[in-house]
């Protein structure tokens, strides 16, 4: 069986979303010469906290008690990776700033493949989900991020959506043609027109596309067009109809299922989900060049 990817960074908080990212990129990670970056960001304190206690923050026994035991966890989660991939590197960061930010930042600096982020509703502790927008950091740095949820533990990729637009998805045809080899998984392309009629330009993306991915697999492939005002909530539908276990999404245009109160798919995900969502921004390269 094959693995997809030689460098992967997971922003970790020690909780259960952590265990579920790991043991994702355990199983995505290349066996040989791969590395896998753990992430921990402390989040700092709220400002009036420093005004008031200036000098215990600057040197807090409770601080420096809490930078040592993250340390140290991390150094537990490095070993168990370590183990169960042994040709696999790992690098451990510890940062303090706002999570989302030094998150894009460290991705910036190491330039991974993939960025995963578990997401667990019953985490009362932790609120990393809640500080970082996958599909937010997606955009913002160009890098592919999976969102997985505790469920995926125990689930395999059987079934793969891959949402076609106006223009032929190439990035998303890259990694689905990936993942589909790894776990001889289906796919279900899915469109749906701007008209009634289906448009010239989407019409002959979703053809292309899939005559590429028919040419490239053996895995079955079906298409479907659809009907609806809402790409986003219809893909989430269409994938939990389907039993789907992962989507491939533009962020943004394929995500964000309300404006009014900022909800993407990735929010609308619950515990019992198997769900992996895949978000991709297609034009990577001129994303990094800006910057």
């Amino acid at each position: 069986m094959s693995s997809l990817f030689k460098s992967i960074l997971i922003p970790v908080d020690f909780s259960i979303n952590t265990e579920v990212a790991v043991k994702q990129a355990i199983e995505l990670a290349c066996t040989n010469g791969s590395t896998i970056h753990l992430l921990h960001v402390t989040k700092p304190k709220p400002f009036w906290n420093v005004i008031r206690f200036i000098d215990q923050f600057k040197s807090s026994p409770n601080e420096y008690y809490y930078t040592k035991k993250a340390m140290s966890k991390l150094q537990e989660w490095k070993y168990t990776i370590e183990e169960s991939i042994p040709q696999c590197g790992v690098e451990t960061y510890e940062r303090k700033g706002i999570v989302c930010d030094k998150i894009r930042d460290t991705a910036k600096e190491i330039k991974p493949q993939l960025i995963i982020i578990g997401k667990n509703d019953t985490a009362k502790y932790f609120s990393l989900f809640k500080s970082v927008c996958p599909n937010r950091l997606a955009k913002s740095t160009g890098y592919p991020v999976l969102t997985v949820m505790k469920k995926t533990l125990y689930t395999k990729i059987k079934i793969i959506v891959v949402p076609v637009g106006s223009i032929i998805p190439s990035r998303k045809i890259d990694l689905v043609i990936e993942f589909a080899k790894k776990y001889r998984a289906a796919i279900h392309l899915i469109t749906i027109p701007d008209e009634i009629a289906i448009d010239e330009s989407k019409g002959s993306s979703f053809l292309e596309t899939f005559r590429i991915l028919k040419n490239s697999l053996t895995s079955p492939i079906e298409h479907h067009i659809m009907k609806g005002n809402n790409l986003p909530k219809a893909i989430l539908e269409y994938a939990e109809c389907v039993g789907a276990d992962l989507i491939l999404v533009n962020p943004g245009t394929e995500t964000k299922i309300s404006s009014l109160t900022g909800k993407h798919i990735n929010d609308a995900l619950t515990t019992p989900s198997k769900l992996r969502i895949l978000s991709i921004e297609p034009d990577h390269n001129n994303r990094l060049a800006a910057h």
